[in-house]
């Protein structure tokens, strides 16, 4: 991946209401390579990212799962920080450190690099086979 690749977003994040169908956000591969976030296992979008979608997928314009939705940049501490307004941010956990993961614990996963390039439609009803809701209440 490098910066400027479409992505996208799938997920039930919260408007208020539980989103019983998934809300699908597209954007761009902000930062790739940046050290900082090397060392950290993530990368950073340009996407409405929003609290909920934490754990979904982003995948690529094939529909690949090309990394996990981590968090988002705090607009307001950033903005105390800086000085300079940053909107739409997220940080992504890489894939290979999400296979890592997922190996570490022996869940199977399989892939594969056959597929074209797709439309955002078809991107959603891909990903909306792979995407479930989840909720905790205590």
């Amino acid at each position: 991946m490098k910066i400027g690749d479409k992505i996208a977003v799938i997920g039930h994040p919260l408007h208020g209401l539980v989103a019983i169908k998934p809300i699908y956000v597209t954007g761009k591969v902000r930062a790739f390579q940046d050290e900082k976030l090397r060392r950290w296992g993530r990368f950073a979008i340009d996407a409405d990212i929003r609290r909920g979608n934490s754990g979904g997928p982003v995948i690529d314009d094939r529909g690949y799962i090309v990394g996990v939705v981590s968090a988002k940049i705090n607009t307001p501490a950033m903005y105390q920080k800086t000085g300079v307004v940053m909107r739409d941010i997220g940080l992504i956990i890489r894939q290979d450190r999400a296979l890592r993961f997922l190996e570490r614990f022996n869940i199977p996963y399989s892939g594969s690099d056959r597929r074209e390039t797709m439309q955002d439609k078809a991107l959603f009803d891909l990903a909306y086979g792979f995407v479930a809701r989840i909720g905790c209440w205590g």
